[in-house]
């Protein structure tokens, strides 16, 4: 089978096809054509079980794609908050940088879900990191208009 089929069965939270193709040998490792992994697309759908179906088979959590996005950055962006403890759980760098030196911390502000930063700020993000602009997360947020960031980030 194809990474673009098995990434359908994610969106469609397929799991027993998944595994089912796993267990015939494909590569829970194998990226597209912009180097993002299965784990990257299920953080990304926040499809929970298939992200611990992935990494119960083996898959890297530290592995970048464009942008320098690991999948934490997805599930941050995705507002995948059951998805950041599984990942923390895997020992995935908390505190990685996307090109634009932002962290899972900077960009869960875009997913507008305070309960995700305070997730990760639970699983060891730093809120002290600053990215190419010179922003914390507090300061990013700050910059966004989002408020309800503030008291979590200060």
């Amino acid at each position: 089978m194809k990474y673009s089929q098995i990434f359908k069965l994610i969106v469609d939270g397929d799991i027993s096809s998944i595994r089912e193709e796993i267990s015939n040998g494909f590569k829970v490792n194998e990226v597209d054509q912009y180097g993002f992994s299965l784990l990257h697309r299920a953080c990304a759908n926040n499809k929970i079980d298939i992200v611990r179906l992935f990494l119960d088979s083996g898959s890297l959590v530290n592995i970048t794609a464009t942008d320098d996005w690991n999948p934490l950055h997805l599930a941050a962006v995705s507002g995948s908050i059951e998805s950041v403890a599984l990942l923390a759980k895997a020992s995935i760098d908390m505190d990685a940088k996307d090109k634009n030196g932002c962290t899972a911390l900077h960009l869960s502000v875009t997913s507008r879900n305070p309960a995700l930063s305070k997730e990760l700020i639970k699983y060891g993000c730093s809120k002290d990191i600053l990215n190419n602009f010179g922003h914390t997360p507090l300061e990013y947020a700050k910059d966004k208009g989002r408020e309800q960031f503030y008291a979590i980030l200060g």
